[in-house]
């Protein structure tokens, strides 16, 4: 987008000419985030996605997503520790429970394969076999 005064032209301009143009109303060219911006919102439109205005893609009902596309629970933040082990579990935590300490679930844990392996645990941590 040669100016056409002779001078050469700054180098979001060569950007915005080589992409098409991000228009920004009053002649100013976009900065280097809002031309990133406006093209993630391009792309979410093409895939059906409305953007929601704080840069992250939002589908329909206003749930963020994750960069990898899931629907985060938790409004952009990063998930603590146990929230992200609940996770890779399979289970996503309601927004409003308790998560479970670390060392609240390893006793879980401990129970549950018990249970598997039809063994009742002892209350006191020890796992008790079940007297034939």
């Amino acid at each position: 987008m040669h100016r056409g005064n002779g001078r050469v032209p700054a180098r979001n301009e060569r950007v915005l000419a080589r992409n098409e143009r991000v228009e920004c109303g009053n002649g100013r060219v976009p900065a280097r985030n809002e031309r990133v911006l406006a093209r993630n919102e391009r792309v979410a439109r093409e895939n059906g996605r409305v953007p929601a205005r704080n840069g992250r893609v939002a589908r329909g009902n206003g749930r963020v997503l994750a960069r990898n596309g899931r629907v985060a629970r938790n409004n952009g933040r990063v998930p603590a520790r146990n929230e992200r082990v609940l996770a890779r579990n399979g289970r996503v935590p309601a927004r409003n429970e308790r998560v479970p300490a670390r060392n609240e679930r390893v006793p879980a844990r401990n129970e549950r394969v018990a249970r598997e392996n039809e063994r009742v645990p002892a209350r006191n941590g020890r796992v008790a076999f079940l007297l034939q």
